[in-house]
């Protein structure tokens, strides 16, 4: 799930197909000063829903015209999905753990790289922060 709204309404995304990825395809996550490297099994293609405060589909304008709208999401696979492939935003509204795919062959990033990639992200969450205090 991912909540990208400003109404009351959530959007989802659910799973249409799944394309695997060739191997050597990573998914680099952050997690605070922790890196994790997993292989990266293939892309979901999504379909996008908005869901009401009741649990019901909004339709949105456009539907019925061009169909809902989709994305391709990295999936990943862990243990804490059950093994399954999910998105890798999966759950995690408020937590952007991803921070880079890898194709095959691509270096990892390097620990200057990390410890930027942190700063930027611990600014960014004191700036959101402020702005909610603000506003």
């Amino acid at each position: 799930m991912t909540d990208s709204t400003a109404r009351r309404h959530q959007v989802w995304w659910q799973t249409v197909d799944f394309r695997p990825a060739p191997p050597g395809w990573r998914v680099v996550s952050l997690f605070g000063d922790r890196r994790d490297v997993l292989p990266m099994p293939g892309w979901l293609i999504q379909e996008r829903y908005l869901i009401d405060e009741h649990g019901q589909v909004v339709a949105e304008p456009g539907d019925g015209v061009r169909g809902r709208q989709r994305r391709i999401a990295p999936g990943v696979t862990v243990g804490a999905f059950h093994w399954c492939v999910e998105p890798t935003d999966e759950n995690m509204p408020e937590v952007d753990s991803t921070w880079m795919i890898l194709a095959p062959g691509q270096p990892e990033p390097s620990e200057e790289d990390q410890v930027a990639e942190v700063q930027r992200r611990t600014e960014a969450a004191a700036q959101r922060a402020a702005a909610r205090k603000a506003g």
